[in-house]
């Protein structure tokens, strides 16, 4: 991964760490998240399921959120529709994270407000190096 990116992704939000929130019911997922992002002074915000998601984007206003989408308490799919029509959340940038293997479901996550759309596995050097792209066309 390239430091430097890494680097500007830690002071690239108003010369503060970038904090972005985990929605994951799988604690083995946000966990490998935290430590990848964290090692590169990116803060994580930990959610096990939607509402806690959704209660976290309220009240920490992330610069991002990675978000799964088979949860219990919210799935994903509402989650993230109640994110984009939420005025204080609809502008943070989501990624949606999932194990689902639908050929017509990035189109939906998509058309619903998603930004980006990855399928599990995925390396956590590449979603930092996606957040940097956001947080870039965002500035």
């Amino acid at each position: 991964m390239d430091q430097t990116l890494c680097t500007d992704l830690a002071c690239a939000v108003a010369e503060r760490p970038l904090k972005i929130l985990c929605v994951d019911d799988d604690p083995n997922v946000s966990e490998a998240l935290a430590r990848a992002f964290s090692r590169h002074g990116v803060q994580v915000l930990r959610a096990f399921h939607g509402m806690q998601g959704l209660w976290l984007a309220t009240n920490e206003k992330p610069d991002a959120i990675v978000l799964d989408l088979a949860m219990p308490k919210g799935p994903g799919e509402d989650v993230l529709g109640c994110l984009k029509r939420n005025a204080e959340t609809a502008h943070i940038p989501v990624i949606v994270l999932t194990g689902k293997n639908d050929p017509g479901l990035e189109r939906r996550m998509r058309r619903l407000g998603a930004d980006r759309f990855f399928a599990k596995p995925t390396s956590a050097g590449a979603l930092l190096s996606e957040i940097g792209r956001l947080m870039d066309e965002l500035a």
